[in-house]
């Protein structure tokens, strides 16, 4: 049922739905649907398995369409500072995990969505692999714009990413 409700969202994101999912605060880019189901699609030729995760979620914008590509048995990972915002070194946005988790429910995909509520520069590679129940194939990189916190973050990924995952970068060209 869960899967069901998941894939119903997802086809409705695919279409009309987008314009339900820019109604909730934060950014993501409409047209990089065709681009997330054309890595999944490949990911699934390939038997890339793993969860999906994302660092640096707000209030869940483009963490939804990331959640809505798992497959049965794939966690989904949230990495934020949330209302702990003296990590927000940038003040790049200010996450709020109750926003963040009601959106989770209005799009079909709060089942098995894990929250790590911290500085994910402090947050070790074991407790990310923990969090997410194993390596992690599609991960957006979306947290603080610092070049420290850039490079913690990517050093991370690097260190969850399973063999074929994708990290994807927010922001890379601002």
């Amino acid at each position: 049922h869960v899967a069901g409700a998941r894939f119903a969202a997802l086809l409705a994101l695919d279409s009309a739905g987008m314009v339900a999912l820019e109604t909730v605060p934060g950014f993501f880019e409409p047209a990089l649907l065709p681009v997330l189901a054309a890595l999944d699609a490949r990911q699934r030729d390939l038997d890339v398995r793993g969860a999906v995760g994302e660092i640096g979620v707000y209030d869940g914008r483009s963490f939804v369409p990331l959640a809505l590509r798992r497959r049965a048995g794939e966690a989904a990972v949230a990495v934020d500072c949330f209302e702990e915002q003296q990590h927000n070194r940038d003040e790049s946005g200010c996450g709020n995990e109750a926003a963040f988790n009601a959106t989770l429910e209005r799009f079909c995909c709060a089942h098995d969505v894990v929250s790590v509520a911290c500085d994910s520069t402090q947050l070790a590679p074991a407790d990310l692999l923990a969090a997410a129940r194993g390596p992690i194939r599609l991960l957006s990189v979306d947290g603080s714009h610092t070049e420290e916190a850039v490079l913690a973050d990517l050093s991370l990924a690097a260190a969850a990413l399973a063999g074929g995952g994708v990290v994807i970068l927010d922001d890379a060209v601002n």
